[in-house]
């Protein structure tokens, strides 16, 4: 269903240059292969991470919120910023704000404003209302945090 609506999203804002896999709805180009899949937090106990995690970017077309489930309460303590790209369809961007705020963040927003970006066209047309999203522990919370915090960029809007 998803990826009807960003076929006929990408067909509106490629317009003649959508290629023929766009226009005749054809899965043709597509394959599917299947692996094996664990969660976050198995993850980072497999790999033995324990400690503070300082950036965690998470791009993941669609998923965002199942990855984050994924988090077990320990891990979520060990994370000061995370940074994900969301595509806001079905409240997606809603439910990852808060979600990060009920884990302790201070979440800030930045919509995709333009098809190109210091003069190079993004793959991801504006029609795919993609936006970034930036968290980060308050001070309060996190006193001995890294000294190095993520910014965010000009004309961002706090949520």
């Amino acid at each position: 269903r998803e990826r009807a609506m960003q076929r006929v999203r990408l067909r509106a804002a490629l317009g003649d240059e959508a290629p023929p896999s766009l226009s005749n709805g054809s899965d043709e180009t597509v394959t599917t292969q299947w692996c094996s899949a664990v969660s976050l937090s198995q993850l980072l106990q497999r790999a033995g991470l324990t400690h503070r995690i300082d950036l965690l970017k998470v791009d993941c077309e669609g998923d965002e919120c199942l990855i984050l489930n994924g988090l077990q309460q320990q891990h979520w303590r060990l994370l000061r910023q995370v940074v994900l790209e969301v595509h806001d369809i079905h409240a997606r961007l809603q439910r990852v704000v808060g979600l990060l705020r009920r884990h302790g963040f201070r979440v800030v927003t930045v919509q995709q404003q333009s098809s190109t970006v210091r003069g190079y066209r993004m793959e991801v047309p504006c029609s795919l209302r993609l936006w970034y999203v930036f968290a980060t522990r308050s001070k309060a919370k996190h006193a001995r945090r890294s000294p190095r915090t993520l910014s965010g960029p000009r004309g961002v809007t706090e949520v």
